[in-house]
């Protein structure tokens, strides 16, 4: 009897480890998910000129920003997030990636780096992203995607403040219907930044 009991302890001690181990290797948790928004193109941009400067551009995030994460904002001014949903990289890295391939793309510059040229004809761009999420109701439904950057632009004997904002309705509540949004506030974006740079770049 003695012996079967102890055979009994054994085979429910392997089958709890058995249990546990399985528990670590099989999540009921489905994996993140990565989106992507795209640099904004113009078909009807105008050749790269001879005399186009360099742009050195510098993105930073104020505080709670500097995430992966899809956020979100309630009328509360709770910040938080929408679970298993990134962006490819942190927003400073994402957004600055896709401001620099976007003014590239413009033909407004030579070349667009993240870095401060020492060229006397250079350009520099400072920005700082202060909204970059998605605004919901109270009963956590979205609404809106906002976004919102400013900072310096100095380029060529021109220095002059820069502000740029953006706000696109969100038509739908699945994850795909708010990254559309953030796409089109995305081009938003873009589409007002040869007003605020100014004849410099023309």
């Amino acid at each position: 009897m003695r012996q079967d009991f102890k055979t009994t302890l054994l085979l429910l001690s392997v089958a709890v480890v058995l249990a546990s181990c399985g528990g670590l290797l099989n999540s009921d948790k489905p994996a993140d998910k990565t989106f992507w928004l795209s640099p904004y193109s113009t078909s009807h941009s105008s050749g790269l000129s001879a005399d186009a400067p360099d742009l050195a551009l510098s993105v930073k995030v104020v505080p709670g920003l500097d995430s992966d994460h899809l956020l979100t904002m309630s009328p509360d001014a709770e910040l938080n997030h929408y679970e298993g949903a990134r962006w490819p990289d942190h927003l400073p890295e994402f957004a600055g990636s896709l401001l620099r391939r976007s003014l590239q793309e413009s033909g407004r510059f030579a070349r667009v780096s993240d870095g401060r040229n020492s060229g006397s004809q250079d350009c520099q761009l400072d920005l700082e992203i202060k909204r970059f999420y998605t605004q919901i109701d109270r009963s956590g439904m979205a609404t809106s995607v906002q976004i919102y950057m400013s900072g310096h632009f100095d380029c060529q004997g021109l220095s002059k403040p820069v502000k740029l904002a953006a706000s696109a309705a969100v038509s739908g509540q699945q994850l795909t219907d708010i990254v559309s949004a953030h796409q089109r506030a995305m081009d938003q974006i873009f589409r007002s930044v040869p007003g605020q740079l100014g004849k410099a770049t023309e």
